[in-house]
């Protein structure tokens, strides 16, 4: 059986995946040959000359071909089908179909001039998204905002117009983000560094040479001066070197020597979830940013609080609630939407051991990439799953 090509997926897209899978397969070795294989042939169209991409296969990799679900004959390489089995309940033909259209199908939100004005976006990706923008930038002195919304929502908008648009009334104004890891705020930046009127954004991360010491103290007095729209850094970081320029940013402008210009107007806690479920015991210092906040609304008690995240159960809005609405009007906004773009199947099995063969198939057929989830008790000592 061969799998076709659908013709509404992206030739570009195509061509960027093959290039992918090929230089990931000429370097791999063992099953995870065979797996890239599968996957480079599914997007060849179900045949792929062997020869034409310098692919020779091993004595090893011949044998193996049929647990991948392959056959290969005069270096032509070819995905097959399978008889059905007792209980066989995955359905790789389903799963090796291509289908490029977006899974997000919901109507954009109409834009308004402020995301006109900072952006070149024509729509907001949801409604809350919008309405989150609107309150943070009408909401009152000292005041604070949570907003919960999914993964791919836009809530990095939130951090980005607040800094465009008070940049835009009063230049010098700084948005500080506190971010859980280093690769998150290494990932805003890179985001920002391209976008006009946030291109000196930084993230501040630990180091341990002299040389990055010297780069860290020259961020935060950039940051001082009212030179960094966002700095990004870890809670760590905030309560301890960062603490005293970060003061320093909050206070009066009648406070601060000539050259200092930079007005912190706003903090963002992102992914602010672990606040609850990391604060208790791992990184307490997440537990200890409200007590920062508060010595931060003492120098500037105009200044804003903005809590986000993709996933708030109960718990942790109770959290969030009592740590960072002490004082001020506070408002909550959630998108409660359900995420559509997922294909979820739901099996039951009669053993463990069957369950076990269905996923030692999956985990031979299914494109690449894949992730298993699954919990400690699940794997033996052997470490088979």
């Amino acid at each position: 059986m061969e799998y076709w090509q659908n013709s509404g997926n992206s030739q570009t897209w195509l061509a960027h995946a093959r290039s992918h899978y090929l230089a990931a397969l000429k370097v791999a070795d063992g099953s995870d040959r065979l797996t890239l294989l599968r996957s480079l042939i599914r997007l060849s169209g179900g045949r792929l000359d062997l020869d034409r991409i310098g692919i020779d296969l091993t004595g090893e990799d011949a044998a193996d071909l049929s647990r991948f679900g392959i056959e290969c004959s005069d270096a032509i390489a070819r995905l097959v089908g399978d008889a059905v089995q007792d209980g066989e309940t995955v359905d790789i033909e389903a799963l090796n179909e291509l289908d490029s259209r977006a899974r997000r199908v919901d109507d954009d939100c109409p834009p308004d001039a402020v995301l006109l004005r900072h952006t070149t976006h024509k729509s907001y990706r949801l409604q809350a998204q919008k309405s989150s923008i609107r309150a943070l930038l009408t909401m009152p002195d000292g005041a604070g905002l949570m907003v919960c919304m999914p993964t791919g929502a836009g809530k990095s908008l939130l951090f980005q117009i607040e800094a465009l648009e008070q940049r835009r009334r009063e230049p010098g104004s700084c948005v500080l983000v506190i971010t859980p890891t280093v690769s998150l705020a290494l990932d805003h930046q890179r985001t920002l560094s391209v976008m006009p009127g946030l291109e000196n954004s930084r993230a501040l991360a630990g180091t341990s040479t002299q040389a990055g010491r010297d780069d860290r103290l020259d961020t935060l007095n950039a940051f001082r001066r009212g030179d960094v729209p966002v700095l990004f850094m870890s809670p760590e970081l905030a309560l301890g070197i960062g603490r005293e320029h970060l003061l320093d940013a909050a206070a009066s402008p009648d406070d601060k020597l000539a050259p200092l210009e930079g007005r912190l107007t706003t903090v963002v806690i992102d992914e602010a979830h672990i606040i609850e479920s990391w604060g208790r015991t791992f990184r307490p210092d997440f537990q200890r940013l409200p007590a920062l906040i508060d010595d931060l609304k003492a120098r500037q008690p105009k200044l804003k609080t903005v809590v986000l995240s993709a996933t708030l159960p109960p718990a942790a809005r109770r959290v969030l609630r009592s740590a960072y609405h002490r004082a001020g009007d506070w408002m909550e906004i959630d998108a409660r939407k359900p995420r559509r773009e997922f294909d979820i199947d739901v099996n039951a099995f009669p053993t463990a051991q069957a369950r076990d063969a269905q996923l030692d198939y999956l985990i031979d057929r299914a494109p690449r990439p894949l992730i298993v989830y699954t919990t400690r008790h699940a794997l033996n000592p052997a470490g088979r799953v």
